[in-house]
């Protein structure tokens, strides 16, 4: 980071009786890389002048130690250091953390580069065991739509090992008060940074809540480390933890939820409030009963004072909260760790696809589901009829289609095929697409499965399509009113990719014989076969001596204008092919992307092909590649000849 954008970093950190855990803390925090920091130690009312004890051992000056003579709670104590604070950004710390030298830095990039984003948590984890996640934050906080917390690496009593499957920067409900980085512009825009009657406890979730409805975002950096001594002060008075627990996270829901939301989620609520009481009695934990009587007692006679000082900010519709009941996920269906939950913050696409036989559609649908998981969707694959799976990578579950009539509603569902797209349009769904990959009445000869096909662009829901042959073929079925989409999408097997590509044959030697490559899935007019065709039989004329090879999952030869013809090859085979041949000719109608072209040009072989008016983004005419506009081109302009 240029010294420019250093800016100054305030750390908030509240002492209460803790001494010795505020010092381990300290000796760490003087260790960051980061330079350009303060420390604020609050004093919040310890039994003893413990400021005094920590300023004779820390003469520092970017400690800056304060002491308050009463305990004002975690939000009053850090809403009283916030005024005393200099920086640009503000730390909160709890005293009984430890970080790692290289902690600051990640966060302050992450809101230099990114203006929108207003709060940022670090990875935190268990100081006794520094292999686990820690309860109060983990690898960020979630809340689910009845309001209860929980983390990504610890759901209720399981803590996860962290094994690096939570290393994604990602979009996250709330960061936890114990080690986030908040940018101080943005606290006076949503209604200050903690509501003080919480006073410990939840007040966090709040914040970012808030944060959220006033446009900005949350997000976890997985590169920062923090590690967090499990309940260092407020552990040790269970009453009023279970009490704060119980009574702040109704609290929170009064606070932020508009009347028609929380008229609807109240009553399911006091429902497992209910069942907590039950809890407590079974375990014989009547102490416990009694703080969460006190909680509900103290909601109920503060309930109108909160709706009506509460801060009026617009709820947002895409907010990162969990669709379920994690109550009922975790002690009912016995999910324990929170990539089970299979749900991720941004939403969940999900695609439908007739079978899951190796293909270039299925290859793109999969490709797809993978660049979305990265971009924190979740994003799932079902299917009619499951056949080999092989291909499929192992952290894309496959499910049966039929699973999906008992599934919760779908945020997005795509169509892959026609018989797909009736099955989608029975189904729940916020939006529906159709994945539109070829003209699918051209692929039956039987009347009733053309009618079929053609009828299934006519269902109303948005389609998506590959090239221009594809978009006119289809508005012109659907009608004017539809919405259609003409996308990039993009799919290469890193097993044809040399690590070093490069032309490696002598295209300028004339006197050897030119091989000519094409590859094709299946014979229908949409693939372009009888172009092709066409193409060999008038290069033929021309050039005896060229020599024309067709690769096809089907079983027969489609025309003998083909010199060789090789059926369904392994992988070593077809990137032998591809290496051997000179040439790489196609000449599809309908292909937005053409997946054997991509492979043709990483393994270093010539790419020629018409312009169906798709995607092209990956080939250049005249450096790459050569596009024709007319296929004509090929022979009359005697394309090959010049390049040779």
């Amino acid at each position: 980071m240029k010294r420019k954008s250093r800016p100054l970093v305030s750390i908030l950190t509240l002492n209460l009786n803790g001494f010795s855990d505020t010092r381990k803390c300290l000796k760490s925090l003087l260790k960051t890389r980061y330079k350009n920091f303060e420390v604020l130690i609050i004093d919040n009312g310890s039994t003893v002048n413990e400021a005094l004890k920590i300023g004779k051992l820390f003469n520092s000056v970017k400690i800056r130690i304060f002491r308050l003579e009463k305990n004002l709670g975690f939000t009053g104590g850090n809403n009283w250091g916030l005024k005393k604070a200099r920086g640009k950004y503000i730390a909160l710390l709890n005293n009984d953390t430890v970080v790692e030298p290289n902690w600051l830095k990640p966060l302050v990039e992450e809101l230099e580069k990114n203006k929108k984003t207003a709060v940022v948590q670090p990875k935190i984890k268990l100081m006794s065991k520094r292999d686990y996640f820690d309860y109060a934050g983990a690898a960020g906080g979630y809340i689910d739509k009845y309001g209860y917390p929980f983390t990504r690496g610890r759901i209720f009593g399981t803590f996860e090992k962290d094994i690096g499957q939570y290393d994604q920067r990602c979009r996250i409900f709330w960061a936890s008060g114990a080690a986030c980085l908040i940018r101080k512009s943005v606290i006076n825009k949503v209604g200050g940074l903690f509501s003080e009657n919480l006073f410990n406890y939840m007040e966090e979730i709040d914040f970012c809540w808030r944060v959220w409805n006033r446009g900005f975002s949350v997000y976890f950096i997985p590169n920062s480390t923090v590690y967090h001594k499990v309940a260092g002060t407020s552990g040790k008075n269970l009453f009023k933890k279970r009490f704060w627990e119980h009574r702040n996270n109704l609290f929170i829901l009064a606070r932020n939820l508009d009347r028609s939301k929380l008229l609807f989620i109240l009553p399911p609520r006091f429902i497992l409030e209910l069942v907590s009481y039950v809890n407590y009695l079974y375990r014989k934990q009547y102490k416990f009963i009694l703080s969460l009587l006190a909680a509900h007692l103290d909601f109920a006679l503060k309930f109108l004072k909160t709706r009506y000082r509460r801060k009026r900010l617009p709820n947002r519709n895409d907010l990162p909260i969990y669709p379920g009941s994690i109550v009922f996920d975790y002690f009912i269906r016995k999910i324990r760790h929170f990539h089970s939950l299979n749900w991720f913050a941004k939403g969940n696409v999900t695609y439908v696809l007739y079978d899951t036989k190796e293909s270039g559609g299925s290859k793109t649908v999969v490709k797809h589901i993978k660049e979305f998981k990265k971009k924190g969707y979740t994003a799932r694959l079902y299917v009619i009829f499951r056949k080999d799976i092989r291909w499929i990578p192992k952290d894309i579950k496959v499910h049966s289609a039929a699973s999906l009539f008992l599934d919760k509603k779908q945020d997005v569902l795509v169509a892959t095929f026609w018989p797909t797209a009736y099955i989608v349009f029975l189904l729940r769904s916020k939006v529906k697409f159709y994945f539109v990959q070829g003209w699918e009445e051209d692929f039956h000869k039987t009347s009733v499965l053309r009618l079929m096909a053609r009828s299934s662009y006519k269902l109303p829901m948005k389609k998506i399509v590959t090239s221009d042959y594809l978009y006119k073929k289809v508005l012109q079925v659907a009608g004017c009113g539809s919405f259609l989409y003409k996308i990039k999408h993009s799919v290469l097997d890193l097993f044809f990719l040399n690590s070093n590509p490069k032309f490696k044959k002598n295209v300028f030697n004339k006197l050897k014989q030119i091989e000519i490559l094409s590859v094709v899935s299946r014979y229908i007019r949409p693939k372009g076969i009888n172009l092709l065709v066409k193409a060999i039989r008038k290069l033929k004329e021309s050039n005896p001596s060229y020599k024309f090879t067709l690769v096809s999952k089907e079983t027969k030869r489609y025309s003998k204008e083909f010199d060789n013809f090789i059926s369904d090859p392994s992988k070593k085979m077809l990137k032998k092919l591809y290496e051997k041949a000179d040439y790489f000719l196609a000449t599809s109608r309908t292909e937005g992307f053409f997946i054997p072209g991509l492979e043709a040009m990483a393994t270093g072989t010539v790419f020629i092909t018409t312009n169906s008016g798709g995607v092209l983004d990956y080939a250049k005419d005249g450096y790459n590649a050569v596009i024709l506009e007319k296929l004509d081109d090929l022979w009359e302009k005697r394309i090959i000849e010049k390049i040779e």
